[in-house]
């Protein structure tokens, strides 16, 4: 085995993961994208929450937690949330991921699916409640239900995409 890559495997390698970076960063903006009326409750899934539970397990060199809390910062910045909710929120899922990842990884794409739905209610019930101490009064129930029925819904879509993101690596 060699000891040194050339400049050509180097370049691969950056090429490929610039893709995974790209495709996360596509993720990232479709969270705080607006949409017009008719298709916007498309865009009222978790798209940054999959990235980081798929790549946490998957390969979590790739979504190291620096990046889950400032991703999470940014989120909070762009979409209007509470300063450090999100931030708060992704590291904290990170670092828990992180300790289950053997025993996700082992188990079908049934039991990856159904934790990715418990992450993402728990995720999005916490914040919920955090802005609803906030402002003082209970949020309306959409805007905890609606993140969490489609990320449920299309995280085995978007899973089987970085899937293929994680073949390329």
């Amino acid at each position: 085995m060699r000891a040194f890559l050339t400049v050509t495997e180097r370049l691969e390698i950056a090429a490929r993961l610039l893709l995974v970076y790209a495709l996360i960063g596509a993720m990232f903006l479709l969270d705080i994208a607006a949409a017009p009326d008719p298709l916007a409750f498309l865009f009222v899934a978790p798209y940054t929450l999959m990235a980081l539970y798929y790549w946490t397990i998957s390969r979590p060199l790739i979504f190291p937690a620096i990046m889950a809390f400032t991703l999470g910062l940014l989120l909070d910045i762009l979409g209007g949330y509470p300063l450090g909710l999100f931030a708060l929120l992704f590291t904290v899922v990170r670092l828990l991921l992180a300790g289950q990842r053997r025993v996700l990884m082992a188990q079908g794409f049934v039991i990856f699916w159904v934790g990715f739905v418990i992450v993402s209610a728990l995720t999005y019930i916490s914040a919920w409640a955090i802005m609803s101490l906030v402002n003082w009064h209970f949020l309306p129930l959409t805007d905890l239900i609606q993140p969490i029925l489609m990320g449920s819904l299309l995280f085995p879509l978007v899973s089987a995409f970085l899937s293929l993101t994680h073949k390329i690596l």
